[in-house]
């Protein structure tokens, strides 16, 4: 393959990428405003999927991460959170509310 079919192939790759990668978004932190949870500094309610670390300087026992889906703003559909001893809990959401896991599923 010539220098010119690399380059083509690297930029379509790329934006196919992009395209793909543009339709579910993770984030690290996030902000919250009225109850609602929102990129920080962002504009709209955050849709997508948080990784987040939970730091407990008070209760230091309790640090660990977790791992939570959004919709407008509110966690909807499975999420899972891991303790610092890496014990695992497993929670469903529907539009910012804890409903049974069978509901995840549906």
């Amino acid at each position: 393959m010539n220098t010119r079919n690399k380059l083509i192939a690297i930029i379509l790759a790329t934006a196919l990428f992009n395209t793909v990668s543009a339709e579910v978004r993770t984030v690290d932190y996030l902000q919250y405003r009225g109850g609602v949870a929102y990129e920080v500094n962002g504009e709209k309610p955050f849709t997508g999927k948080s990784l987040l670390k939970i730091h407990s300087r008070i209760l230091p026992p309790f640090g660990g991460k977790s791992e939570e889906n959004w919709k407008d703003g509110k966690q909807h559909g499975a999420a899972t959170s891991w303790d610092k001893n890496a014990k695992q809990a497993k929670f469903c959401y529907q539009n910012g509310k804890t409903v049974d896991m069978e509901e995840c599923f549906k």
